[in-house]
């Protein structure tokens, strides 16, 4: 039998060793978010090289244009709609004037043709692309059953396979680069938890994180990371905002950041904060804040969005 001693100091090194490990972690995080020098990304992928942005003219994409064409590298914009694409390249030139941006409108419609991607990958053939960015993404909000198959398909089409079939066409030229390459593949913080009303979406992103973990331990030699931030705004003068809200700016210079250091990154240090606080939360106490408080708010926004469209 152990003594009454012996039994308080075993649970009092459990309780070490558990909170050592927090304090750890604690102080990784730390180290990477306010300590660690960050990466010439020019020089670790080749100075005026070229960076494929896939889904270039949604919110997103075009910060991570523009950042990295700051950074020194020539942007291939990748979309859906041509006339969006000319105007933002416009004035992309305009605020990088150094840099070269490529316009390459592309058909969604085809986004499962897999020749679809045999033709981008020979029309890029002769450019040193470095950077490859998979940031395509559709959403439909609503119940399950409300939910039309097309919208299913579109999601599923549009979010799943240009990540893995563009990477696929692009991936080999580009592992054979004297400088390193990299793959930044956008996903959603949505996707830590199975999220009701949103099943299609964060079933497609969740593919976008398995597909690029994965990835990442077969290509050690790559620079594969996994993108998944939470939501931003742009915000205005004379507005309040609480502490997790930040700009698609301060998300895409924290996700630079972290290129070339993590397999991982939500982007800016509060959504790692806010994806640390999901990743513990317990899934029954999730679950019920999200169906409590949250999916009621969502679903009004959807009925006001329909009913708008109606008149």
């Amino acid at each position: 039998m152990l003594s009454q001693k012996k039994i308080q100091a075993l649970l009092y090194l459990v309780g070490l060793l558990y909170s050592s490990k927090h304090i750890v972690r604690l102080l990784r995080a730390i180290y990477r978010t306010f300590v660690r020098p960050e990466l010439s990304l020019s020089r670790r992928y080749g100075p005026n090289s070229y960076a494929v942005v896939c889904g270039a003219t949604n919110t997103l994409g075009r910060e991570i244009s523009k950042q990295l064409a700051k950074k020194g590298f020539n942007i291939i914009l990748l979309s859906g709609d041509e006339d969006q694409l000319i105007i933002m390249a416009r004035e992309l030139r305009s605020e990088v004037p150094n840099r070269e941006f490529r316009v390459f409108p592309v058909n969604m419609d085809e986004c499962s043709n897999t020749k679809f991607y045999q033709d981008v990958a020979e029309q890029l053939n002769t450019l040193d692309i470095s950077i490859l960015v998979n940031n395509t993404d559709l959403d439909y909000y609503n119940e399950f059953g409300n939910i039309k198959l097309r919208q299913c398909k579109s999601m599923v089409f549009v979010n799943c396979l240009p990540p893995v079939l563009l990477t696929r066409a692009l991936l080999p030229k580009m592992i054979k680069r004297n400088n390193k390459s990299a793959v930044i593949n956008v996903s959603c913080g949505a996707a830590v938890f199975p999220m009701a009303y949103y099943s299609a979406y964060v079933g497609s992103k969740a593919l976008v994180d398995s597909f690029t973990k994965s990835l990442a331990v077969e290509f050690p030699e790559v620079d594969i990371m996994l993108y998944t931030p939470f939501d931003f705004v742009e915000k205005k003068e004379n507005e309040t905002y609480d502490f997790m809200t930040i700009t698609a700016e301060e998300s895409v210079r924290g996700a630079l950041n972290d290129l070339g250091h993590q397999k991982k990154s939500y982007g800016h240090w509060r959504h790692r904060l806010q994806g640390y606080m999901y990743e513990k939360t317990p899934r029954w106490l999730f679950k019920h804040i999200y169906l409590e408080m949250v999916a009621p708010k969502f679903m009004k926004d959807v009925a006001k969005s329909q009913n708008s469209n109606s008149n």
